[in-house]
């Protein structure tokens, strides 16, 4: 499912960095990536296990919070007051779905 690493006290690795606007809010990992809400850059950024950015998508509405099940990541769009899911494989749009006022 996913990989952990234990790193060394005092062992430098690469720092991953999302923007110094972004406002990244919620992580999550889908086994294969970790995705990133920024709700100021109004994207999602999915990471490899390494750290290196993969891929962005922009999205409006405020991109808050994420949860991942495998095949779908879910990001809440607060200012949109909806529920966002993605294709865990292709970063496609896989719907929207309307909720109540700002979720996070």
């Amino acid at each position: 499912l996913g990989i952990l690493r234990w790193y060394s006290v005092n062992t430098a690795y690469v720092a991953t960095s999302t923007g110094a606007t972004s406002q990244p809010n919620g992580i999550c990992f889908d086994g294969n990536y970790i995705w990133v809400a920024e709700a100021a850059g109004n994207q999602i950024d999915r990471f490899n296990l390494d750290g290196s950015k993969d891929t962005s998508v922009s999205v409006s509405g405020s991109p808050q919070f994420c949860v991942s099940e495998g095949s779908l990541s879910w990001v809440t769009r607060k200012t949109s007051n909806a529920v966002a899911k993605y294709n865990a494989v292709s970063v496609a749009s896989a719907g929207t779905v309307t909720v109540g006022n700002n979720p996070s």
